[in-house]
């Protein structure tokens, strides 16, 4: 979704309006919303959900998708990898001022997954789609195989800091009934989070 902007496609990109890699970011000459997800580079705005660093992809650009579809292939077939963890699924996509869960979204992580399946038939997607179950749970079985579970995270933390079963059991009453079987990863902390030792105040036990 979102890689740096100092590698030679964003370089390119960012070279001018007749750059040979110019839609593979969405541009503006003037900024076209107001809002920090737009940032200034030679005399235009490319769009940049996260950050000016890290500019997003045009992945309504078909040479943007074959240029990840050969990126997947090299890691599967070159390297031998398993799986790939989706980083920012929600975002893949905007239409309009719709930023996150749009069709589009969905259609593009469908073809990827199609994709990686032909190349290698038990090949795992897992996304990180940072929301509440009932969302991150329609984006496993057609788009994804499984995705991280934030609210089931969010509860293990607090029952364990709680001492007390509530919270966790109830989140897992939940997931168990939006999910198909297997269909969600557990975790406690990602790397834009506290991590687990610093939500458990340092306390080993």
């Amino acid at each position: 979704n979102h890689p740096s902007d100092q590698p030679p496609w964003f370089v390119d990109s960012a070279s001018g309006p007749g750059a040979e890699r110019r839609d593979w970011y969405v541009w503006a000459e003037a900024q076209s919303a107001p809002g920090a997800e737009w940032h200034e580079r030679n005399g235009a705005y490319y769009y940049g959900y996260f950050w000016g660093g890290m500019p997003d992809l045009n992945l309504e650009n078909p040479e943007v998708t074959a240029a990840l579809y050969d990126v997947a292939r090299f890691w599967i077939e070159d390297m031998g990898v398993d799986g790939f963890r989706l980083d920012a699924a929600r975002h893949y996509v905007e239409e309009g001022r719709t930023l996150m869960h749009t069709p589009a979204t969905h259609s593009w992580l469908q073809a990827y997954r199609r994709h990686v399946r032909e190349l290698a038939p038990e090949f795992l997607t897992v996304a990180e789609v940072w929301d509440v179950s009932d969302v991150v749970a329609t984006y496993v079985g057609e788009d994804v195989d499984l995705a991280f579970e934030f609210s089931l995270a969010k509860a293990i933390l607090q029952s364990v800091n709680d001492g007390s079963v509530t919270a966790l059991a109830s989140a897992l009453k939940e997931v168990q009934r939006l999910y198909p079987q297997d269909g969600y990863a557990t975790f406690l902390t990602n790397h834009d989070q506290n991590r687990g030792m610093d939500v458990f105040i340092g306390d080993e036990e």
